[in-house]
């Protein structure tokens, strides 16, 4: 007796294929569909990365500054409080940044626009302007926010300090914040530049006449 299996006629096979077509075809689009967005949360960097949050369990540093702010008279230091900047975060971006174009780091396809937190009120996003890397272990970035032409946010970064400044085109308020590069605690000062104390500059000095 025969006991190999009969092949299935040509017209018959094709039929079976061509039914089932249609549903392949789904499934083959519905996989590709759900690889991709996968693979976009894994690797795409978000819009807008937060890059400083504030702190509300201050140091001693912070409780310094907040002293300062009290004793002003002035009212120019309107407050002051802590901060956490992700120094993590900065580092990654000065090794792709140096990996990729070591010479041109403008081109760094890190994300574009960040997003700071001075206090639990004051939240803005800025997109950077300029990048620039004056030697291997500092990070110079400049930005503005969406809206306006004119540069308003500086940092300074090295894994030892950091230095962030940013003053709000709306309003008179301008804000600096300085701390520990390897940590990412740091204090913040909000300033009311309406009230900055005048400044005086001494008198030119004139050498004497020979």
């Amino acid at each position: 007796m025969d006991t190999y299996p009969r092949a299935r006629p040509a017209h018959l096979t094709l039929a079976v294929l061509g039914s089932s077509a249609p549903r392949l075809v789904s499934w083959l689009l519905l996989g590709s569909l759900v690889l991709g967005n996968m693979v976009n949360a894994w690797g795409a960097e978000p819009d807008v990365v937060l890059i400083l949050r504030s702190n509300l369990a201050p140091d001693h540093a912070v409780q310094q500054a907040q002293a300062e702010v009290r004793s002003d008279p002035t009212g120019f230091m309107a407050r002051a409080g802590g901060v956490i900047l992700d120094s993590e975060l900065l580092n990654q971006r000065q090794v792709v940044a140096q990996r990729i174009a070591p010479t041109d780091a403008s081109r760094s396809p890190m994300a574009r626009r960040f997003a700071l937190e001075f206090f639990p009120d004051v939240y803005v996003e800025v997109e950077l302007t300029s990048e620039a890397y004056p030697d291997p272990n500092t990070l110079v970035l400049q930005g503005r926010l969406p809206t306006v032409e004119l540069a308003t946010f500086s940092l300074t970064y090295t894994p030892e300090s950091y230095l962030i400044t940013f003053r709000d085109p709306h309003s008179s308020m301008l804000y600096r914040v300085v701390g520990d590069g390897q940590t990412g605690a740091g204090q913040v000062t909000e300033y009311d530049m309406s009230k900055r104390p005048p400044v005086y500059e001494a008198p030119p000095l004139i050498p004497p006449v020979q």
